[in-house]
This record gives structure tokens, sequence and C-alpha cells, in this order.
């Protein structure tokens, strides 16, 4: 979810394989891509909601100028 141009939240579930590894490498490699301005916020969820539509959006954007930038309804 972003919510700011420089703000980015990410939900992840965890599978039983899931490790502290694999989530600081996640953490590692989008800060590196988001640069030093970015506040990215990691949060561990029991599940993803799907939208209206019946899918999960993995992307979603709340920034105005950016929502035209973004696959419409960003679902799979």
């Amino acid at each position: 979810i972003q919510e700011t141009p420089s703000n980015l939240v990410v939900k992840i579930v965890r599978s039983s394989s899931f490790t502290e590894e694999d989530l600081t490498h996640i953490e590692v490699n989008l800060q590196r891509l988001g640069g030093h301005e970015l506040d990215l916020e990691i949060r561990v969820v029991e599940a993803i909601p799907v939208s209206a539509s019946g899918k999960r959006r993995f992307v979603i954007t709340e920034v105005e100028e950016m929502k035209d930038t973004v696959a419409p309804g960003g679902e799979v």
C-alpha cells in the first residue's frame, strides 16, 4: 500500500517455510530499490483480504498523482 510517494507498506502472509532471513531479504531489497528516502513498513499479517471482485490486489496506491501509473485494479 503506497500512502504517499515516499511511504510503502508491505503486507506479508508467512508460510510455514518463511524465515526471518526471507523477511530481511525482502526488506533489504525493497529499501535498496526505493532508496534512503523510502519509509518502508513491513507487516506480517494472517491473511490478505480479497477485493469486491474476489481478487487480491497486489498493488494499492493511495497517492492521487500515481493512480494512473498502476494497472487498473492492481489485481491478480
